[in-house]
């Protein structure tokens, strides 16, 4: 086995817990591997503010793949390397859709990430990157990076009434933990977490060889495919650990831990 020199690391399901928690024998792992001098790679279905915040917990300057592979970020200093959006007029057919059936989803729009109003959320306590609002359509006005859905109807919907129409200009991808589909990716066409990946091993002189993926979700299977090591956690589902390389413990019970511990 290449020595191991880049880790690409999933957060939700995979580095975080199923409490959206960082545990401390986690954390402790990844900073350990990142002191060693492993490149640590968020590679991530959030926006981009919201990966940079956890790489900062974790101690690592990588350059971030957010948004799927949409966008792909040097940190320091902040450049985009990569950024492809939704089509505009798809996107706001979209943004209307789901407004007329008030569906919970994130949209992301230039540097901000628009939400629906929810039960328990303070719209006060929330990072400057984030915004409140009653309709996506009024937003929608340039190309959005990406839409998640969270709605359980319009995961369902959405890719029956548009899947067709807009399959070439958009990609409907829907990522399921534990055999639950979670949400929804809509993204532009080429976006594929492992062509970020390939890009970022490229960017930093390493040899995918020498590269380990980490995820639990349909979306991760494309870094399988580039890494050298990949790594399935237990929470996945079985068509994402038949792609997979390991199978790890569940993002409840230390899996990227063990990972780390075991493989690198």
């Amino acid at each position: 086995m290449s020595r191991i020199r880049l880790i690409a690391l999933d957060i939700d399901g995979t580095l975080l817990d199923s409490r959206d928690q960082l545990t401390e024998e986690t954390g402790a792992a990844v900073r350990a591997a990142a002191a060693s001098g492993v490149h640590i790679v968020l590679a991530t279905g959030r926006w981009y503010g919201s990966a940079r915040r956890w790489a900062a917990r974790l101690g690592s300057t990588a350059p971030i793949i957010s948004h799927s592979g949409a966008r792909v970020t040097r940190q320091q200093p902040e450049t985009d390397l990569l950024h492809l959006g939704l089509p505009l007029q798809p996107a706001r057919e979209l943004a209307a859709f789901m407004d007329a059936h008030q569906m919970m989803a994130n949209v992301t729009v230039g540097p901000v990430t628009y939400m629906r109003p929810r039960a328990g959320l303070d719209p006060a306590r929330l990072p400057p990157d984030i915004n409140v609002v009653t309709a996506f359509l009024p937003v929608v006005t340039v190309e959005p990076t990406s839409v998640l859905v969270f709605d359980p109807a319009g995961i369902d919907v959405i890719p029956r009434e548009f899947g067709e129409r807009f399959g070439g200009s958009v990609t409907f991808l829907v990522n399921r933990t534990s055999g639950t589909a979670d949400h929804l990716t809509l993204h532009h066409p080429e976006v594929d977490k492992g062509k970020a990946l390939a890009l970022v091993c490229n960017l930093l002189d390493i040899d995918p060889a020498e590269a380990m993926a980490i995820g639990d979700a349909e979306s991760d299977t494309a870094m399988f495919r580039i890494a050298g090591v990949s790594v399935a956690m237990g929470n996945a589902g079985d068509a994402v650990k038949a792609q997979a390389g390991h199978i790890a413990p569940s993002n409840d019970a230390g899996g990227v831990a063990w990972a780390l511990r075991t493989l690198l």
